[in-house]
């Protein structure tokens, strides 16, 4: 939202594609970059004010590169009284990219439970399972 984020007014002196998304180069040669795929239109309108000498306002957080290069990331980007690029359109780009990674670590924090519930339930009723069952969760002799 714009309260988590530094408005910036720039002065666009070029715009490259890099990695999927944009870079845009401002006259003051800082870079502002803009992650993620975004729909055909959004790229068109981010074209159009790609061009040089155009002024745009940018909602941006302050990023370091590897090389210790600061640079913006933006997460709107206003030409002047319309969004191009809504904060909306990166949020939900942002869930989206993270989906697999939270989908993964909720089935492992299931499997995880599942197993302590198990060797719980195994450890304190081992007369009703299996030799096998109770091999699984503890070595020979640890239970009777």
């Amino acid at each position: 939202s714009e309260d988590n984020t530094d408005r910036r007014d720039i002065t666009v002196a070029s715009c490259t594609e890099k990695d999927g998304g944009l870079v845009l180069m401002g006259a003051d040669n800082m870079r502002y970059e803009i992650y993620g795929d975004v729909d055909a239109q959004t790229a068109e309108a981010i074209a159009q004010v790609c061009s040089e000498g155009a002024h745009v306002t940018a909602y941006t957080v302050t990023a370091t590169s590897k090389n210790n290069e600061d640079y913006y990331v933006v997460w709107a980007l206003r030409d002047a009284d319309t969004y191009v690029l809504t904060f909306d359109m990166m949020n939900n780009q942002y869930r989206q990219e993270h989906k697999p990674v939270i989908i993964t670590f909720s089935v492992m924090l299931f499997l995880w439970g599942a197993i302590v519930a198990m060797s719980i339930i195994v450890g304190r009723h081992p007369e009703r399972f299996s030799r096998g069952v109770k091999r699984l969760f503890f070595k020979d002799g640890y239970i009777r």
